[in-house]
Protein backbone atom coordinates (compact mmCIF):
# COMPACT_ATOMS: atom_id res chain seq x y z
CA UNK A 1 0.00 0.00 0.00
CA UNK A 2 2.77 2.31 -0.99
CA UNK A 3 0.73 4.35 -3.02
CA UNK A 4 -1.81 5.46 0.00
CA UNK A 5 1.14 6.37 2.31
CA UNK A 6 2.89 8.75 -0.15
CA UNK A 7 -1.04 10.52 -1.07
CA UNK A 8 -1.53 10.98 2.98
CA UNK A 9 2.42 12.15 2.98
CA UNK A 10 1.45 14.96 -0.25
CA UNK A 11 -1.56 15.58 1.35
CA UNK A 12 0.51 16.18 4.93
CA UNK A 13 2.88 18.30 2.89
CA UNK A 14 0.58 20.56 1.12
CA UNK A 15 -0.85 21.68 4.20
CA UNK A 16 -4.27 19.74 4.32
CA UNK A 17 -5.70 17.21 6.96
CA UNK A 18 -4.66 13.70 5.21
CA UNK A 19 -8.02 12.05 3.90
CA UNK A 20 -9.46 9.42 5.94
CA UNK A 21 -9.03 11.76 9.19
CA UNK A 22 -11.79 12.41 11.17
CA UNK A 23 -11.97 15.66 13.89
CA UNK A 24 -13.66 13.75 16.27
CA UNK A 25 -14.25 15.29 19.70
CA UNK A 26 -14.91 13.56 23.21
CA UNK A 27 -16.00 16.08 26.02
CA UNK A 28 -14.98 14.28 29.45
CA UNK A 29 -17.48 14.14 32.13
CA UNK A 30 -15.22 13.45 34.76
CA UNK A 31 -11.54 12.11 35.36
CA UNK A 32 -11.36 9.92 38.12
CA UNK A 33 -7.66 8.41 39.74
CA UNK A 34 -8.15 4.55 40.61
CA UNK A 35 -5.34 2.72 42.58
CA UNK A 36 -5.14 -1.45 42.22
CA UNK A 37 -4.77 -3.75 44.39
CA UNK A 38 -2.40 -6.09 42.39
CA UNK A 39 -2.53 -9.23 45.29
CA UNK A 40 -6.23 -9.19 44.23
CA UNK A 41 -6.26 -9.06 40.50
CA UNK A 42 -4.73 -12.81 40.44
CA UNK A 43 -8.17 -13.37 41.90
CA UNK A 44 -10.02 -11.88 39.67
CA UNK A 45 -8.14 -13.41 36.61
CA UNK A 46 -8.86 -16.93 38.60
CA UNK A 47 -12.19 -16.45 38.84
CA UNK A 48 -12.35 -16.74 42.73
CA UNK A 49 -13.50 -12.51 42.64
CA UNK A 50 -16.21 -12.01 40.03
CA UNK A 51 -16.39 -8.45 40.14
CA UNK A 52 -13.56 -6.46 39.12
CA UNK A 53 -15.19 -2.82 40.79
CA UNK A 54 -14.45 -4.58 44.22
CA UNK A 55 -10.51 -4.47 43.77
CA UNK A 56 -10.00 -0.91 42.66
CA UNK A 57 -9.86 2.07 45.12
CA UNK A 58 -11.19 5.47 43.91
CA UNK A 59 -9.09 8.34 44.87
CA UNK A 60 -10.84 11.75 44.10
CA UNK A 61 -8.86 14.60 43.15
CA UNK A 62 -10.13 17.65 44.30
CA UNK A 63 -8.70 20.04 41.37
CA UNK A 64 -11.16 17.96 39.65
CA UNK A 65 -14.02 17.93 41.41
CA UNK A 66 -17.47 18.78 39.89
CA UNK A 67 -17.78 21.50 42.29
CA UNK A 68 -14.14 23.28 41.04
CA UNK A 69 -14.28 22.67 37.88
CA UNK A 70 -17.86 23.36 36.73
CA UNK A 71 -19.97 24.53 39.55
CA UNK A 72 -17.97 27.44 41.25
CA UNK A 73 -16.94 29.40 37.55
CA UNK A 74 -20.62 29.81 37.24
CA UNK A 75 -21.38 31.06 40.73
CA UNK A 76 -18.65 33.21 40.69
CA UNK A 77 -19.66 35.63 37.73
CA UNK A 78 -23.14 35.96 39.26
CA UNK A 79 -23.16 38.79 41.76
CA UNK A 80 -23.52 38.15 45.50
CA UNK A 81 -25.84 40.59 45.39
CA UNK A 82 -28.24 38.18 43.50
CA UNK A 83 -27.13 35.13 44.94
CA UNK A 84 -27.90 36.11 48.35
CA UNK A 85 -31.34 37.56 47.33
CA UNK A 86 -32.20 33.89 45.76
CA UNK A 87 -30.41 31.87 48.11
CA UNK A 88 -31.66 33.57 51.59
CA UNK A 89 -27.61 33.00 53.14
CA UNK A 90 -25.81 35.52 53.93
CA UNK A 91 -22.69 37.77 51.93
CA UNK A 92 -19.77 36.39 54.31
CA UNK A 93 -20.75 33.14 53.69
CA UNK A 94 -20.88 32.87 50.09
CA UNK A 95 -17.97 34.84 50.00
CA UNK A 96 -16.30 32.63 51.91
CA UNK A 97 -17.60 29.53 49.56
CA UNK A 98 -16.81 31.39 46.10
CA UNK A 99 -13.35 31.92 47.35
CA UNK A 100 -12.55 28.56 48.49
CA UNK A 101 -11.58 30.04 51.96
CA UNK A 102 -14.40 27.79 53.85
CA UNK A 103 -15.37 24.02 53.56
CA UNK A 104 -19.10 24.31 52.07
CA UNK A 105 -21.99 21.94 53.26
CA UNK A 106 -23.34 19.58 51.61
CA UNK A 107 -26.49 20.90 51.89
CA UNK A 108 -25.29 24.61 50.83
CA UNK A 109 -23.83 22.94 48.13
CA UNK A 110 -27.04 21.66 47.02
CA UNK A 111 -28.88 24.99 47.37
CA UNK A 112 -26.53 26.42 44.60
CA UNK A 113 -26.52 23.57 42.85
CA UNK A 114 -30.65 24.26 42.41
CA UNK A 115 -29.85 28.18 42.04
CA UNK A 116 -27.58 26.91 39.06
CA UNK A 117 -30.27 24.79 37.38
CA UNK A 118 -33.57 27.18 37.87
CA UNK A 119 -31.23 30.06 36.54
CA UNK A 120 -30.35 27.58 33.08
CA UNK A 121 -26.68 28.03 34.06
CA UNK A 122 -25.90 24.67 34.55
Amino acid sequence: MPGRRAQMRRERLAGSRPSGFTDDTYESKRIVYIGRESNRLEEIEAGIIHSPESVYTEYPDPNRDEWETRILPVLKKIPIAALMRVSGKSRSMLTRALAGRSRRRKRNQQLLKSILRRLGLK
